[in-house]
């Protein structure tokens, strides 16, 4: 009889601890002031402060401009397509498009000189400027959205910086910021972006086409698309001695253009 009590004690409180948990969780789960409570302590909680990082992330990659384009899309694509400069000075135009000239030479029969040794830190300069906008109205909205919420924001000063790897391009921002309600606080240092690209590639051709002209003045396109397959090359020659490529990427369709003048012929040579 006393095993018999002493067991149904026991299981007395085992129920009483179960409801207890339970009474808990629910409370946190369902009651607006369990949430409060719980939402500053856990990384991605709910309400808005626990998905800042998507929240900024899907407005800086989804954000259109008043034509219905992303804005994202629309920058990179323009710096890539005009050589890796958004607004070229010195360029062919080409069906309303300005190839830069990345390598080139003014006089006949000589090589071309490189007009931009570091592309891609170029081309990451670019894009860094282009967005640069569109991330700061992105991180106001955010800003203006947690103080409706009821949060209270504290930033310092914003840095971007943008890298361009084998896959991605990668949006680097430097914003030290804190979110607080009652005695919870969060706390945001910085906040990376990775956009899947094919503009690595891209770049990294054009560098190898231009480094081969400086010292040749021709280039085969085929030679290359044989060493990168998933790259198309397109190449025209125009009367003036410039050269003009598109290179596009045969997965993303991303594609870059630029121009040349290299070992230049001048009109009615080979004319008998």
């Amino acid at each position: 009889m006393k095993i018999r009590g002493e067991k149904a004690q026991v299981t007395i409180f085992v129920i009483l601890a179960v409801v207890i948990v339970g009474a808990v969780i629910l409370f946190f789960a369902f009651t607006d002031s369990g949430q409060k409570i719980i939402a500053p302590l856990i990384p991605g909680g709910s309400g808005n402060a626990g998905n800042i990082e998507e929240q900024l992330t899907n407005c800086i990659l989804e954000k259109k401009n008043l034509g219905g384009d992303i804005l994202f899309d629309s920058e990179v694509n323009s710096i890539l397509k005009n050589g890796g400069e958004k607004n070229p000075k010195f360029f062919y135009l080409h069906q309303s498009i300005p190839h830069k000239y990345l390598c080139y030479s003014a006089n006949y029969y000589e090589p071309c000189v490189n007009q931009q040794p570091l592309l891609v830190q170029k081309v990451e300069s670019e894009i860094k400027n282009s967005l640069s906008p569109t991330i700061e109205v992105c991180i106001e909205e955010l800003k203006a959205d947690l103080n409706d919420a009821g949060f209270d924001t504290r930033n310092e000063n914003l840095n971007v910086s943008v890298d361009i790897t084998g896959e991605n391009i990668n949006i680097k921002i430097d914003y030290p910021l804190k979110i607080k309600e009652g005695e919870g606080v969060r706390s945001f240092d910085k906040f990376e972006i990775k956009k899947p690209s094919g503009a690595y590639q891209l770049i990294l051709v054009a560098d190898s086409i231009v480094s081969f002209e400086t010292k040749y003045g021709d280039s085969d396109p085929v030679a290359y698309m044989s060493l990168y397959p998933n790259t198309r090359i397109e190449k025209l020659k125009i009367s003036d001695g410039t050269t003009l490529y598109k290179i596009s990427d045969r997965t993303t369709m991303e594609e870059m253009n630029f121009a040349t003048r290299s070992y230049a012929i001048p009109i009615g040579y080979n004319l008998k």
